[in-house]
């Protein structure tokens, strides 16, 4: 036996043995934490956070439309006040009306039409880490 061995996994018999505690235990224990609290995995779960709302009304952060996870941000969007042909830096820009927010992959949320899309229905979200 070698002198570094701390743990043996034995799938055919779902058994763990730690050697440091000489502590034996099923492996589905050990894959939720049991020999010294060792969490082998955790995974970031999206779950409903209250119920489906308008794009108005849901809160900042995740939200599920037709299967598509986005994310609203906290800020209105943003307009530019005044002429747009002038470099770069010397557009002026103010507050909008409408919501700011994103698709999954960093894509402006345009669904509906400029009129419709605050009233687009929703799905809130919460991310949580659980053991897997």
């Amino acid at each position: 036996m070698r002198g570094d061995k701390i743990r043996t996994y034995r799938v055919q018999d779902d058994r763990a043995t730690d050697h440091r505690t000489n502590k034996k235990t099923s492996l589905e224990k050990v894959m939720r934490g049991g020999i010294g609290g060792v969490v082998i995995m955790k995974r970031l779960v999206l779950v409903p956070a209250g119920w489906p709302c308008s794009l108005h009304e849901c809160p900042p952060g995740f939200f599920l439309h037709e299967n598509t996870v986005c994310f609203k941000t906290e800020y209105e969007r943003m307009e530019t006040d005044g002429p747009v042909d002038v470099p770069g830096d010397k557009i002026r820009w103010k507050m909008g009306k409408g919501t700011d927010a994103y698709n999954s992959v960093g894509e402006h949320f345009c669904v509906g039409t400029p009129g419709t899309r605050e009233e687009i229905k929703v799905q809130p979200l919460e991310a949580q880490w659980e053991d897997y």
